[in-house]
């Protein structure tokens, strides 16, 4: 174990407890962001194939996630050389926000026949973001959480973000289906732009929370 994480200081218990909240709060934000723009989802799967793209492709991109999960790898063994990782996770937390909801601006940007390959680079670099920052964030949650209280406090997380989830995506879903077809990237547009308010809310609620 590093020195520096030797020495480090605890939290206190007020401390803890503000960080929990923290994280809680986080999950319940991000449980209605990833029901925006999570692959897989149905805003997500109707925007893609909207701009034009079939099934096989949004298997590609399914595809690309779950390979890109593999940078954890890598993001853990630099951990030893990163010291203020709260930053870290934070900074690396709001760019991954920006570049996953920035897809309204493809339309604006890019020319038709370059619109999918646009949508692929702001995914994978936002996964990428993700991916990167994983490792870090899990550990200052498990740094922080008193073992003693880590089942229930997994459990409120889980039912928080999943009750959140469920909202957001019936929500959004009869949202999405009020637009006929002509007006479609309009309710794209708007959804992405809610969805990224609470993405950077989340880690807005997470700076908050003390690191150990």
């Amino acid at each position: 174990m590093p020195a520096e994480e030797e020495d480090r200081p605890s939290l206190t218990r007020g401390e803890v407890n503000r960080a929990m909240r923290g994280f809680i709060t986080a999950s319940g934000l991000w449980g209605v962001w990833g029901q925006t723009i999570g692959i897989g989802t149905a805003v997500f799967t109707g925007y893609v194939l909207h701009l034009g793209a079939d099934e096989s492709y949004i298997a590609l991109l399914t595809s690309v996630a779950y390979l890109l999960a593999a940078v954890q790898v890598l993001s853990s063994a630099w951990a030893s050389r990163i010291r203020r990782r709260k930053r870290l996770v934070v900074g690396v937390g709001f760019v991954e926000i920006v570049l996953r909801n920035a897809l309204p601006l493809i339309p604006l940007l890019f020319a038709v026949h370059l619109r999918l390959e646009a949508l692929a680079f702001l995914v994978a670099a936002g996964l990428l973001c993700g991916h990167v920052l994983a490792p870090f964030y899990n550990t200052w949650v498990a740094n922080t959480v008193p073992e003693n209280f880590r089942a229930r406090f997994t459990s409120r997380q889980t039912i928080l973000s999943t009750i959140a989830a469920m909202i957001a995506g019936v929500v959004v879903g009869r949202f999405i289906d009020g637009f006929d077809s002509a007006d479609k990237q309009t309710g794209f547009d708007i959804v992405f732009v809610f969805g990224a308010i609470f993405g950077l809310l989340g880690y807005l609620a997470l700076s908050r929370a003390p690191h150990p």
